[in-house]
């Protein structure tokens, strides 16, 4: 049966309440496909997660520069810049030109490894933070860590624990777009664009009774189709 999303839309406040609820629908083979690889790979899932609640300085950093490699790059080239700066002891020390010498496959690396280095000498200051609100704390990343946007400030957000928010990546704004969700263009969604469909990527997710940050990973691995997930 095709999941019913419900989802209000505030663009044109004089319309009643009943007439600003919209019904939409999953397609049934992209909800199959979905729930199949959920119900699959849920101790992968569970797994990462229970593992991403982690507030030492080497996860806190680990994740950090993981994430704003992301951007227009796989999770899994960012994830090997990671494990070799650590394998060489240089996640803490390492300068800009030994972070971009570590970073094999990873698009605009040289711009991209000026920003770990500057990011990473922000973490006392992020975790000074970590006690407000998510989307308080999504507000100030976005705002105070350069590099980072909404969906790479919710990104590192879920990697240290903290839930509740959406990532709208490429892969989850393709599945939006096929299933006749996503409000915008797929790769050119403004803050406000974000805004509206992260509202609904959390109502799908209550829809389907998947966690937030379960569903995004699932979406991921939907797409993927070998059951890998570097984060």
């Amino acid at each position: 049966m095709a999941a019913a999303i419900l989802f209000l839309s505030f663009e044109e406040p004089d319309l009643t309440m009943q007439e600003r609820l919209t019904e939409l629908t999953l397609d049934k083979e992209e909800e199959k496909k979905l729930l199949e690889t959920y119900e699959r790979y849920t101790p992968v899932i569970k797994g990462f997660l229970a593992q991403a609640n982690d507030r030492s300085d080497e996860h806190i950093t680990s994740e950090l520069m993981f994430c704003l490699q992301t951007a227009q790059s796989s999770a899994k080239t960012a994830r090997a810049t990671i494990n070799r700066l650590k394998e060489c002891g240089l996640l803490f020390t390492a300068n800009p030109h030994q972070i971009h010498k570590c970073m094999e496959g990873v698009r605009f690396s040289k711009k991209k490894s000026e920003y770990l280095h500057k990011a990473r000498g922000q973490i006392p200051s992020i975790k000074q933070q970590l006690g407000l609100p998510k989307e308080e704390l999504r507000e100030w990343l976005v705002e105070n860590v350069k590099g980072m946007g909404p969906k790479l400030a919710s990104h590192f957000m879920r990697n240290i624990g903290i839930y509740g928010l959406a990532i709208l990546d490429i892969h989850v704004q393709n599945f939006m777009e096929r299933n006749n969700l996503l409000r915008g263009q797929v790769g050119k969604l403004n803050r406000k664009a974000y805004a509206e469909n992260e509202k609904i990527f959390l109502q799908l997710a209550k829809q389907l009774e998947i966690p937030p940050e379960e569903l995004d990973i699932a979406i991921w691995m939907t797409g993927n189709g070998s059951g890998e997930f570097y984060g």
